[in-house]
């Protein structure tokens, strides 16, 4: 290679170009750029090869190759993770897909309010002068559960939004299901005071009466407005 050995002893990883070597000055002689051909390239790496070897013992009778920067494919997007989650996870709550299944959709919406007037039917009926601890502990776990699924419906409603576009059922059901979550989440409050806080049930009573307006409104809005809005006759 044109190489002394002293040369090659002082040689710097940064020296070493793809097609020649930079060797410094040394002693007389100046500095200089040696070219590489292959019989140079496998002269040199033997050499380096044979004095690591003498240095650190290597036993280069084996090759090892390593393969820890290797990328594995999935078969989704790094932004669908969310989506897939999302749709994992009410799966496991609910045993169905509500994003994708449009009928469950409706009969889960369906549930959803039949849970909410038992919560609030069972509220209702609760007795005020003799304290029943345990079935008001029972409708605050109902109740957290209830909003629970309210927010699974809301996100699946508002998937379906995205994929598919505004209609006026989509509108109905979702501005129904945010009526509803407002309600459930202020009547989880009020059952928080009257279990962890002594006040009176009558107090979420309040509650529920002062929220039906909210409901008329919405009623009229849909029934009037909301036609109008899509240009249905």
């Amino acid at each position: 290679a044109g190489l002394r050995i002293k040369e090659i002893e002082n040689l710097k990883l940064d020296n070493i170009k793809e097609n020649d070597i930079l060797i410094e000055s040394y002693e007389s002689h100046p500095v200089r750029n040696v070219p590489l051909n292959n019989s140079a390239k496998n002269a040199l790496q033997k050499y380096l090869n044979d004095q690591i070897k003498n240095i650190i013992g290597r036993n280069l009778e084996y090759a090892y190759y390593d393969v820890t920067n290797y990328h594995f494919e999935i078969d989704y997007n790094d932004e669908d993770y969310y989506e897939l989650l999302k749709e994992n996870l009410s799966i496991l709550i609910i045993g169905k897909d509500p994003y994708n299944d449009r009928d469950f959709l409706i009969v889960f919406n369906l549930m959803l309010l039949g849970v909410t007037a038992i919560v609030v039917f069972s509220i209702s009926g609760t007795s005020i002068n003799k304290r029943q601890r345990f079935n008001e502990q029972i409708l605050f776990a109902l109740t957290i559960i209830t909003l629970i699924i309210d927010l699974i419906a809301v996100s699946a409603i508002i998937y379906r939004l995205g994929e598919y576009g505004f209609t006026p059922n989509r509108t109905v059901v979702l501005g129904s299901n945010l009526l509803i979550f407002g309600n459930l989440l202020l009547i989880m409050v009020d059952l928080y005071k009257v279990n962890f806080k002594n006040k009176e049930i009558n107090k979420v009573e309040l509650t529920i009466a002062k929220y039906l307006p909210v409901y008329a409104l919405w009623t009229i809005f849909v029934v009037f407005i909301l036609p109008w809005i899509f240009g249905l006759k």
